[in-house]
């Protein structure tokens, strides 16, 4: 408990034992003094229901009476597996700052999560595994970086000039309205140096990344192991062919 605390389940508590009486119990197993368990209960602010019993507790302040435990020993490595699960945005906003602090001392903080965009947020480097093998690990500004999604939006009253340009360059093209382009497989220097050489005047030359999700999907989509249909069946006939397939790569 003294060099990794951590939160793999909100519920890991008895539910008719006070909440201080459950982190005193941890807290003597691990030989942690008492006084650790106010100061732990006073940073995830459960001071006002310490006496109270959890099984009343919501799901976001199970979270923090398990984020309390996970701190009693003032590890240097946390292991969270969804901390910000139930909490409300204030609670959400907390956790963020905390953990970035946390680290910023110099201690770590690994976090398994499915919230992409609260990632995007919190976390400095990104491990991806799908079916058992790791796909990425990598910083997060890397991973997004390389998304197909990634491009420089063009804007300019000879679009379709330097669009024909890119194009014989090798860059991908995609129209966004009738003066504007999505380009991707060149960069904006390379994109401005062009339009510079041939005179044609920009009105926009922006990067525009692809968020964390994106990327993501991207990353995995040959990993998707669990693939729902499109749309939801008509019938009970329908639902009971679309529920046993002909074919193995259908049970996915």
């Amino acid at each position: 408990m003294r060099e990794v605390g951590t939160l793999l389940d909100a519920k890991a508590f008895h539910p008719t034992r006070k909440a201080r009486s459950h982190l005193r119990m941890l807290a003597a197993a691990a030989g942690v003094p008492d006084a650790r368990v106010d100061e732990v209960l006073h940073l995830v602010g459960l001071e006002s229901v310490a006496k109270k019993q959890p099984k009343g507790f919501s799901l976001g302040m199970g979270q923090r009476l398990g984020l309390a435990a996970a701190l009693l020993g003032d590890p240097h490595t946390l292991i969270l597996d969804e901390p910000a699960n139930g909490l409300d945005p204030q609670g959400i906003n907390w956790l963020r700052g905390f953990l970035k602090d946390f680290a910023a001392s110099g201690r770590s903080v690994f976090v398994s999560s499915h919230l992409l965009a609260e990632m995007a947020l919190m976390a400095d480097h990104l491990v991806v595994i799908g079916k058992g093998r790791m796909i990425a690990n990598e910083s997060v500004a890397d991973f997004v970086t390389k998304s197909s999604r990634s491009v420089v939006v063009v804007q300019s009253p000879r679009i379709d000039e330097l669009a024909e340009l890119l194009l014989a360059e090798g860059a991908g093209v995609e129209r966004v309205d009738s003066t504007a382009i999505a380009v991707s497989g060149a960069d904006r220097a390379s994109i401005g140096e062009l339009a510079y050489a041939h005179q044609i005047m920009l009105h926009e030359l922006t990067d525009r990344a692809a968020t964390l999700e994106e990327a993501f999907l991207d990353a995995t989509a040959d990993a998707e192991q669990f693939v729902a249909t499109s749309a939801a069946p008509r019938s009970m006939g329908e639902a009971a062919a679309a529920s046993t397939p002909d074919t193995p790569e259908g049970t996915r």
